[in-house]
């Protein structure tokens, strides 16, 4: 993290600079580092100020530090960091744009918080800065033909969207809560971002208190993280709590490492945890748990992607399609994508779903490894013509629901797992009838019993040889779903 000091408060480095600026020759001084003349930009939105904090003039705080006194008075320069006080509001009446700045790898442009504490500390201490703009369209703040911009310890609140990001590459945001009282989305990347991080942030729409509706319902609130036309992203470690549409969507984006999230939808009359479509390819969704979002995850149209080592928890909505993962293909072709070792528990409807009557067929995918237990009708429902759903794979899946041997729906027959087995000697085998003796799933402890015989079997999560990371199979975190 960059430390720098406002240049604006140090006159004797001002007159320095001028010396300089006067008496080195010009080659010398172009071809020094952009970041000598850097500066630490403070904004006080609570300040009292003298001059007109509108036009850029800098104001006092009370407690004497510099500061601006709103955001209308900053212009963005590729030099600068920018900071607003712990405790203070921002609202914008029109969308705050950092447009055209192309820092550095080394040198990233920061947008984040400080406090006071004997002078300016960069951080947080207390109550993380806000920034919203009330108001049904636009965005609260918005980052547009930019590279190398990191956000840390801001919270972003309502707007359309409350982040939005757009032909930018290497945007990094961590450690900020964005989302509450969004219209639409949290964090809409759109048009070219590429390799971008998103990371330790909660994305909370805050539902019980801002009262949006899903889209299915009338409304218009959709994704916690929207990633459409972009590569290369790094999601991890985040909380994604109550949107109307997904979690997280992923459209006609490839590239992207998608892991150890948490996704529910507990307070949402319409939520799923992911969706990849619209020629969503080569992307890995891994180690994440999804609870309490009540309708389907889908991949809706892609290929090689890599859905491994999930919880997915409990997936109950009355009316819609309440499933643990379906390959529908209803945005194109769903081509060899792998779905391994995931734990899929209590669904009305089936666990693993698939239906080639879309606009593209279901072919040549991958499903093994897996746990699917306490399902509705069918823990594998299987669904389409020959044409439509084709040479798919399922071995050593462990299916269980209690008193119901027939278990598997394939195309108009309801098989057993020997039954289903039996089909196809190369691709449907060793598919398992069984409980797998998990310590206790219903308070979201799905390690293992100690006399469970699929210990070590190659059966469910395992860890991560990517990440050294695996799901948390013993935490207890759906008791911790409603609070923020």
């Amino acid at each position: 993290m960059k430390t720098k000091k406002s240049i604006l408060n140090n006159r004797p480095f001002l007159i320095f600079g001028l010396l300089i600026l006067f008496v080195l020759p010009f080659n010398i001084i172009f071809s020094m580092p952009m970041n000598v003349w850097a500066a630490n930009v403070y904004i006080d939105p609570s300040a009292t100020y003298n001059g007109d904090g509108s036009a850029g003039t800098q104001a006092m705080a009370p407690n004497g530090v510099g500061a601006y006194n709103s955001w209308s008075a900053v212009s963005f320069s590729v030099a600068d960091d920018y900071y607003q006080k712990c405790g203070t509001t921002a609202t914008f009446s029109k969308t705050k744009i950092i447009s055209s700045i192309k820092a550095a790898p080394n040198d990233r442009m920061i947008v984040g918080a400080y406090y006071l504490d004997g002078g300016e500390q960069i951080g947080v201490s207390g109550v993380k800065p806000i920034i919203k703009r009330p108001g049904t369209d636009g965005s609260s703040f918005s980052v547009e033909d930019s590279d190398y911009i990191e956000f840390q310890n801001i919270r972003f609140e309502e707007g359309a969207q409350s982040l939005y990001i757009s032909n930018s590459d290497y945007f990094y945001i961590h450690d900020s809560t964005i989302g509450a009282g969004a219209k639409a989305y949290g964090i809409r990347c759109q048009n070219g971002s590429d390799n971008g991080i998103i990371a330790n942030n909660v994305i909370d729409s805050e539902m019980p208190t801002y009262g949006q509706t899903p889209p299915m319902y009338g409304g218009y609130l959709y994704d916690g993280i929207q990633l459409h036309s972009v590569n290369n992203w790094t999601i991890y470690q985040n909380t994604v709590r109550d949107w109307g549409h997904n979690g997280i969507a992923v459209h006609n984006s490839d590239y992207n490492n998608i892991y150890d999230n948490l996704f529910t939808g507990y307070n949402s009359s319409y939520s799923r945890g992911f969706s990849l479509d619209g020629g969503a390819d080569y992307n890995k969704f891994h180690g994440n748990r999804i609870e309490y979002c009540n309708v389907q995850n889908q991949l809706g149209g892609g290929s090689y992607n890599e859905i491994y080592n999930n919880i997915i928890d409990t997936v109950l909505h009355t009316s819609r399609a309440a499933r643990g993962i379906a390959l529908s293909g209803y945005s194109g072709k769903v081509y060899a994508n792998k779905i391994y070792n995931n734990i899929i528990y209590n669904t009305r409807e089936s666990g693993i779903y698939m239906w080639g009557g879309g606009k593209g067929t279901v072919e040549s995918n991958i499903i093994n490894n897996n746990i699917i237990l306490k399902t509705g009708n069918n823990t594998m429902f299987i669904y389409g013509s020959d044409s439509g759903v084709l040479n798919n794979t399922f071995s050593k899946n462990l299916l269980y629901n209690a008193d119901q041997e027939k278990i598997v729906w394939y195309k108009g027959t309801i098989y057993t797992s020997s039954e289903f087995n039996a089909l196809d000697s190369a691709a449907i085998e060793n598919n398992i009838y069984d409980d797998p003796a998990l310590t206790d799933p219903a308070e979201h402890n799905f390690t293992f019993k100690s006399n469970s015989p699929y210990i070590n079997s190659g059966i469910g999560p395992i860890p991560n040889t990517n990440t050294n990371t695996a799901p948390s199979l013993s935490a207890p975190i759906g008791l911790q779903i409603q609070t923020k």
